[in-house]
Protein backbone atom coordinates (compact mmCIF):
# COMPACT_ATOMS: atom_id res chain seq x y z
CA UNK A 1 0.00 0.00 0.00
CA UNK A 2 3.11 2.29 0.89
CA UNK A 3 4.82 1.79 -2.53
CA UNK A 4 1.15 2.63 -4.02
CA UNK A 5 0.97 5.87 -1.99
CA UNK A 6 4.31 6.67 -3.48
CA UNK A 7 3.85 5.77 -6.72
CA UNK A 8 0.81 8.53 -6.73
CA UNK A 9 2.51 10.76 -4.94
CA UNK A 10 5.47 10.81 -7.57
CA UNK A 11 2.33 10.99 -10.34
CA UNK A 12 0.92 14.23 -8.84
CA UNK A 13 4.51 15.79 -8.95
CA UNK A 14 5.15 15.04 -12.18
CA UNK A 15 1.76 16.63 -13.22
CA UNK A 16 2.39 19.37 -11.28
CA UNK A 17 6.06 19.74 -12.73
CA UNK A 18 4.49 19.28 -16.25
CA UNK A 19 1.56 22.15 -16.01
CA UNK A 20 4.41 24.70 -14.34
CA UNK A 21 6.45 24.00 -17.20
CA UNK A 22 4.15 24.90 -19.76
CA UNK A 23 2.72 27.89 -17.96
CA UNK A 24 6.23 28.94 -17.88
CA UNK A 25 6.84 28.34 -21.68
CA UNK A 26 3.68 30.38 -22.53
CA UNK A 27 4.75 32.86 -19.93
CA UNK A 28 7.56 33.15 -22.06
CA UNK A 29 5.59 33.31 -24.97
CA UNK A 30 3.78 36.30 -23.78
CA UNK A 31 6.52 38.58 -22.53
CA UNK A 32 9.90 37.64 -23.09
CA UNK A 33 10.24 37.39 -27.10
CA UNK A 34 12.76 39.49 -27.44
CA UNK A 35 12.10 40.08 -31.30
CA UNK A 36 13.52 43.06 -33.20
CA UNK A 37 9.55 43.34 -35.33
CA UNK A 38 8.63 46.81 -33.87
CA UNK A 39 4.88 47.04 -32.05
CA UNK A 40 4.60 43.64 -30.41
CA UNK A 41 1.09 42.69 -29.08
CA UNK A 42 -0.47 39.95 -27.42
CA UNK A 43 -4.40 40.33 -28.25
CA UNK A 44 -5.01 36.84 -27.59
CA UNK A 45 -3.62 33.73 -25.77
CA UNK A 46 -1.97 31.89 -28.84
CA UNK A 47 -2.04 35.56 -31.93
CA UNK A 48 0.92 37.58 -31.51
CA UNK A 49 1.24 40.63 -33.62
CA UNK A 50 3.48 43.14 -34.73
CA UNK A 51 5.42 44.95 -36.95
CA UNK A 52 7.70 43.21 -40.02
CA UNK A 53 10.26 40.39 -38.19
CA UNK A 54 13.75 40.04 -39.10
CA UNK A 55 15.42 36.39 -39.98
CA UNK A 56 16.11 36.30 -36.43
CA UNK A 57 12.82 36.95 -35.36
CA UNK A 58 11.56 33.42 -37.48
CA UNK A 59 13.78 31.65 -35.54
CA UNK A 60 12.87 33.34 -32.07
CA UNK A 61 9.48 32.84 -32.73
CA UNK A 62 9.93 29.18 -33.76
CA UNK A 63 11.85 28.28 -30.51
CA UNK A 64 8.97 30.09 -28.34
CA UNK A 65 6.13 27.54 -29.94
CA UNK A 66 4.68 29.81 -32.71
CA UNK A 67 3.42 27.06 -35.44
CA UNK A 68 2.49 29.66 -38.30
CA UNK A 69 3.34 33.30 -39.56
CA UNK A 70 0.72 35.58 -41.49
CA UNK A 71 2.13 38.51 -43.83
CA UNK A 72 -0.15 40.92 -44.12
CA UNK A 73 2.41 42.65 -46.20
CA UNK A 74 2.16 42.95 -49.99
CA UNK A 75 4.28 41.25 -52.98
CA UNK A 76 7.38 43.45 -53.27
CA UNK A 77 6.64 45.88 -49.90
CA UNK A 78 9.73 44.42 -47.97
CA UNK A 79 13.19 42.96 -49.70
CA UNK A 80 14.87 42.24 -46.87
CA UNK A 81 15.27 38.13 -46.75
CA UNK A 82 12.48 35.65 -48.60
CA UNK A 83 10.19 35.36 -45.64
CA UNK A 84 8.23 32.48 -46.84
CA UNK A 85 11.40 30.47 -47.20
CA UNK A 86 13.12 31.49 -43.47
CA UNK A 87 9.68 30.02 -42.02
CA UNK A 88 9.06 27.02 -44.29
CA UNK A 89 12.88 26.06 -42.86
CA UNK A 90 12.09 26.85 -39.60
CA UNK A 91 9.19 24.35 -40.19
CA UNK A 92 6.27 26.89 -39.59
CA UNK A 93 3.30 27.26 -41.72
CA UNK A 94 3.28 30.25 -43.92
CA UNK A 95 0.31 32.06 -44.87
CA UNK A 96 0.03 35.50 -47.33
CA UNK A 97 -2.59 37.59 -46.78
CA UNK A 98 -1.89 40.98 -48.64
CA UNK A 99 -3.44 43.81 -47.61
CA UNK A 100 -2.93 47.13 -49.50
CA UNK A 101 -2.91 49.87 -47.29
CA UNK A 102 -6.17 51.36 -45.75
CA UNK A 103 -7.81 50.08 -48.52
CA UNK A 104 -7.02 46.69 -48.41
CA UNK A 105 -8.53 46.58 -44.69
CA UNK A 106 -11.93 44.81 -46.10
CA UNK A 107 -14.31 42.54 -44.48
CA UNK A 108 -13.33 39.85 -47.40
CA UNK A 109 -10.01 40.09 -45.84
CA UNK A 110 -11.11 40.16 -42.28
CA UNK A 111 -12.54 36.91 -43.44
CA UNK A 112 -9.41 35.52 -44.84
CA UNK A 113 -8.14 36.07 -41.86
CA UNK A 114 -10.67 34.43 -39.79
CA UNK A 115 -10.47 30.92 -42.24
CA UNK A 116 -6.68 31.02 -41.63
CA UNK A 117 -7.12 31.35 -37.82
CA UNK A 118 -9.24 28.79 -38.10
CA UNK A 119 -7.03 26.42 -39.98
CA UNK A 120 -4.04 26.94 -38.01
CA UNK A 121 -3.83 24.41 -34.75
CA UNK A 122 -0.92 26.72 -31.84
CA UNK A 123 0.56 29.89 -31.53
CA UNK A 124 0.41 32.47 -34.58
CA UNK A 125 2.80 35.54 -35.29
CA UNK A 126 0.68 38.08 -37.48
CA UNK A 127 2.49 40.93 -39.51
CA UNK A 128 2.17 43.73 -41.54
CA UNK A 129 5.05 46.64 -41.60
CA UNK A 130 4.16 48.25 -38.58
CA UNK A 131 0.93 45.94 -36.94
CA UNK A 132 -1.69 48.78 -38.22
CA UNK A 133 -3.02 46.42 -40.59
CA UNK A 134 -3.23 43.74 -38.51
CA UNK A 135 -4.82 45.62 -36.09
CA UNK A 136 -7.93 46.95 -38.90
CA UNK A 137 -8.46 43.34 -39.71
CA UNK A 138 -9.18 42.23 -35.97
CA UNK A 139 -11.40 45.55 -35.97
CA UNK A 140 -13.36 43.92 -38.62
CA UNK A 141 -13.49 40.25 -37.60
CA UNK A 142 -14.62 41.56 -34.27
CA UNK A 143 -17.29 43.73 -35.83
CA UNK A 144 -18.63 41.49 -39.06
CA UNK A 145 -17.43 37.97 -37.97
CA UNK A 146 -17.51 37.77 -34.00
CA UNK A 147 -20.46 40.54 -34.05
CA UNK A 148 -19.00 42.41 -31.12
CA UNK A 149 -20.03 46.16 -30.74
CA UNK A 150 -18.12 49.09 -32.36
CA UNK A 151 -16.34 50.31 -28.94
CA UNK A 152 -15.79 46.67 -28.42
CA UNK A 153 -14.19 45.75 -31.85
CA UNK A 154 -11.87 48.99 -31.56
CA UNK A 155 -10.82 47.94 -28.92
CA UNK A 156 -9.73 44.35 -30.02
CA UNK A 157 -8.13 46.46 -32.83
CA UNK A 158 -6.31 48.73 -30.86
CA UNK A 159 -4.79 45.72 -28.56
CA UNK A 160 -3.39 44.23 -32.18
CA UNK A 161 -1.78 47.08 -33.03
CA UNK A 162 -3.90 49.43 -34.78
CA UNK A 163 -3.01 53.24 -34.32
CA UNK A 164 -2.64 55.79 -37.15
CA UNK A 165 -5.69 54.08 -39.27
CA UNK A 166 -8.24 54.25 -35.94
CA UNK A 167 -10.00 57.02 -37.77
CA UNK A 168 -10.43 55.69 -41.21
CA UNK A 169 -11.43 52.17 -39.93
CA UNK A 170 -13.94 53.35 -37.39
CA UNK A 171 -15.24 54.95 -39.82
CA UNK A 172 -15.27 52.02 -41.90
CA UNK A 173 -17.57 49.73 -39.75
CA UNK A 174 -20.04 52.90 -38.88
CA UNK A 175 -21.08 53.04 -42.34
CA UNK A 176 -21.27 49.12 -42.35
Amino acid sequence: MNLLKSVIFVSILFANFVISYTAAQDANLRHNLDLDATNVYYPEEKIITAGQPSENDIAILKQAGVTAVINMRTEGEFQGFDEKVAVESNDMSYIHIPVAGAEGITKENAQKLDEALATLDGKVFIHCSSGNRVGGLFVLRAFYLQGKKIDEAMRIGEASGLTRLKPFVEAKIKQK
